[in-house]
């Protein structure tokens, strides 16, 4: 039997709004590849990213969204729920819960996949992370440092099994020192895990050396196209400088963006009563597992109703209530005749009417 690919794009496009940001494109990356999603800023990987993720699809406000995309045969459109299962990615902001323990925070993981974890498994699992990722189960997530967060995103991201893992921008603003240690990382958890792994990133320096193949997001052909690693730097260089063309685009743009606002307000307000009725969906909770939703509620009362919270809430009533008066009597018109009756009669016959 034939071995599906773990990632095969066919004719893919995605708009957003009235920018085109993929047309037509085509991808195959193999089992066990460690592949570089590479491209200028402002692109569109972001959005591919998503996409791929299940964050964003054809059926999301804004964007039109067309073309055949398998995951490990399982097609996106067709077996959306079995794909997603398979793609995990690690956030270049963490998402971590910082009111969770880091093992929290993998369990979190395990409840919501896919996967059925054994309380052996589990333990094992819990084991060989805090070994090979370096990870202290003790200190809480909110006094992790930045490099011991990233190995915990990780971390809980692989405890959702999935067959394919994303790093979205996972050296962006790193020194030097601190990117090549998340390089390794990769590398080594790539090694160790044998998962398909797709880094999306613009700061490849790093990254060259541990990638399998090298993918250029083209912002010009609106393709996805397999280069070789040393043309990434002409290829960059040359997407970051804006063609005759692009510059005409953007002052086409510019004069038809009053047009394009018009629409889109009248479009908008089309809209209104659907998404004011659709809004209401949201209002239901939608958990996969009830002890995390019950978690979720439990965190946010103690935040609402806790003695530092009332405490807050008086210490600012009292503050805006001083600046209030303040610049009430400061600037108060007809000071001579207002205050006296702000004072003696109104306060007085509010005190009198509450305190009777």
């Amino acid at each position: 039997m034939k071995e599906a690919k773990a990632l095969f794009i066919q004719d893919l496009t995605i708009q957003a709004g009235r920018h085109l940001l993929l047309d037509k494109a085509n991808l195959t990356i193999q089992p066990q590849e460690l592949v570089l999603l590479v491209g200028p800023s402002g692109c569109g990987k972001s959005i591919f990213l998503k996409f791929l993720s299940g964050l964003i699809s054809s059926d999301t406000h804004g964007f039109s969204i067309s073309g055949e995309v398998e995951i490990f045969g399982k097609s996106l459109q067709v077996q959306r729920k079995k794909a997603l299962a398979k793609v995990g990615i690690v956030f270049q902001e963490h998402s971590l819960f910082d009111e969770f323990s880091p093992l929290q925070n993998i369990q979190f993981a395990m409840d919501h996949s896919a996967y059925f974890w054994t309380k052996e498994e589990r333990n094992k699992f819990f084991e060989q992370v805090k070994t090979n990722l370096a990870l202290d189960p003790k200190t809480p997530v909110i006094h992790y440092s930045g490099g011991q967060k990233k190995r915990l995103a990780l971390a809980r991201t692989l405890a959702y099994h999935p067959e394919i893992l994303i790093y979205d921008e996972p050296t962006a603003g790193l020194d030097p020192k601190n990117a090549k240690e998340v390089a390794s990382l990769i590398g080594k958890t790539h090694h160790t895990y044998q998962k398909t792994t797709i880094v999306v990133t613009h700061e490849y320096r790093y990254l060259l050396p541990i990638a399998h193949q090298v993918i250029f997001f083209n912002p010009e052909t609106k393709k996805l196209e397999r280069i070789e690693k040393d043309e990434i730097e002409e290829k960059m260089a040359h997407a970051a400088s804006p063609s005759p063309s692009q510059s005409l685009s953007l002052l086409r743009k510019v004069w038809e963006s009053p047009k394009n606002t018009t629409l889109s307000l009248l479009e908008t307000t089309g809209r209104f009563g659907v998404l004011a009725l659709s809004s209401l969906y949201f209002l239901f909770p939608i958990w996969k597992r009830f002890k995390w939703g019950l978690r979720y509620l439990a965190y946010y009362f103690r935040l609402l109703f806790s003695f530092s919270a009332f405490l807050y809430l008086a210490l600012a009533g009292a503050i805006v209530g001083f600046v209030v008066t303040y610049f009430t009597f400061q600037f108060l018109p007809y000071r001579s005749y207002n205050e006296p009756l702000l004072i003696d009669d109104i306060l007085a016959a509010l005190g009198f009417s509450l305190y009777r």
